[in-house]
C-alpha cells in the first residue's frame, strides 16, 4: 500500500534527480578534460633551447657553439676596442703637453731666446706624440679585424637561429595539428559512442536512460567546449575586445526592443492600470460609476459586442461575459 502523495513524491524525485544529473555532467567532463590534459604529453612540445635534459632545436642546427664563438669574439672585440681607446686617450694627452710645450718654446724664442731646458721639453713632447700616433694605425687595425671577424661570426649565427626559429614553428603547427585531430578525434568519438549507447537505450526503454543521457550530454558539451576553444585560439582572440563591443550593443538593442515591446508596450501598461483601477491613459485612480476619467478626460467604459453590457476600455475580456474583443 503507497502512502503520502504520489504526485509530490515523483515532483520532488524528478527534481533530485536533476541535480544529480547536472553534478554526473559536470563529474564527467571533468574526466575528459583531464583525459584531454594527457594528450599534451604523448607529444611534446618542441623546444628552442635545451634544458631539463631536453635537446633544443638549436643544438640540433649548431646555434650554442656559434652563440659561444660569437660571445668570445665579442670579448676580444671588446679588448681590443678598448685598447685602442687607450692609445687614442694617450695620443690626445701627448697632442695636450705638445702644444703646450710648443707655446712655451715659442714664446721662449720671441723674447729672446730659449734655454736648454725648454727646448729638451718641446723635443720629448713632440717625440711623444709622434710614438702616440704610431701606435693608432696598427691598434686600429687589430680592432678592425676583430670587428669584421665578429660581425662574420655573428652573421653566421643569426642565420643559424633564424633557420632554427624556422624549424621550431614548422614543428609547433605539426603538433597542434595532431594535437587537433587527437582533441577531435577523442570528443567526437565519445560523442558517436554515447548517441549509439543512449538510441539503445532509448529503443530498449532503459529505465535508467537519464543517466545515457548524461553521458551524451557530457560528451557534447566536450565537443562544444573544444571547438570554442580552438575558434578563440584561431580567430577570436584578436578581435575579443571589438567582439565583446558587438555583442554587448546587439543585447543592449534586443534589451531595448523587448522591454518597449513586452514590458512596456501601451497594452501591457493598460492592463496593468485597469488591474489597479486607474486611467490606462494617465494612471489616474478611478471609480467603477465613472464612464471616463476625471483628470484626462479619457473614455474607460465600452459595451460589449457579445453581450451588451459596460466592460472596461482595453480590458482582455469582458467581466460578464469572458469574451474577448475582436
Amino acid at each position: 500500500m503507497q502512502h503520502g502523495y504520489p504526485e509530490i513524491e515523483e515532483q520532488e524525485g524528478t527534481r533530485v534527480e536533476k541535480v544529480l544529473l547536472a553534478a554526473l555532467v559536470a563529474f564527467l567532463l571533468v574526466g575528459g578534460f583531464w583525459v584531454q590534459g594527457r594528450f599534451e604529453e604523448l607529444i611534446p612540445a618542441p623546444v628552442l633551447q635545451s634544458y631539463d635534459g631536453r635537446q633544443g632545436i638549436e643544438d640540433e642546427v649548431g646555434v650554442s657553439p656559434l652563440r659561444s664563438r660569437v660571445d668570445k669574439l665579442q670579448v676580444v672585440a671588446n679588448n681590443r676596442q678598448s685598447t685602442l681607446g687607450g692609445k687614442e686617450n694617450a695620443r690626445d694627452e701627448a697632442a695636450k703637453k705638445y702644444e703646450f710645450r710648443r707655446e712655451e718654446y715659442r714664446t721662449a724664442m720671441e723674447a729672446g731666446g730659449a734655454s736648454a731646458v725648454q727646448r729638451g721639453a718641446f723635443e720629448k713632447a713632440r717625440a711623444s706624440l709622434s710614438a702616440a700616433q704610431a701606435e693608432i694605425a696598427p691598434a686600429k687595425l687589430i680592432a678592425d679585424e676583430a670587428a669584421q671577424g665578429l660581425a662574420k661570426e655573428r652573421a653566421n649565427f643569426e642565420a643559424a637561429s633564424a633557420r632554427a626559429r624556422d624549424i621550431f614553428e614548422s614543428r609547433e603547427l605539426q603538433r597542434s595539428v595532431k594535437m587537433f585531430a587527437l582533441h577531435f578525434g577523442f570528443a567526437a568519438g565519445c560523442v558517436g559512442i554515447a548517441w549509439i549507447v543512449w538510441q539503445q537505450g532509448r529503443q530498449k526503454r532503459w529505465r535508467y536512460l537519464t543517466i545515457l543521457t548524461a553521458l551524451f550530454t557530457a560528451s557534447v558539451l566536450q565537443l562544444l567546449f573544444l571547438l570554442f576553444e580552438y575558434c578563440w585560439r584561431l580567430f577570436l582572440e584578436a578581435y575579443a575586445a571589438l567582439g565583446v563591443s558587438l555583442l554587448g550593443t546587439v543585447v543592449c538593442i534586443l534589451a531595448i526592443i523587448g522591454i518597449k515591446r513586452w514590458l512596456f508596450s501601451p497594452e501591457r501598461l493598460a492592463e496593468s492600470r485597469l488591474g489597479a483601477s486607474r486611467c490606462p491613459l494617465c494612471s489616474t485612480p478611478f471609480t467603477e460609476s465613472q464612464n471616463h476619467c476625471w483628470h484626462c478626460g479619457h473614455a474607460l467604459v465600452e459595451d460589449c459586442e457579445t453581450c451588451g453590457s459596460r466592460r472596461l476600455l482595453y480590458a482582455p475580456h469582458c467581466g460578464n461575459c469572458g469574451s474577448s474583443p475582436s
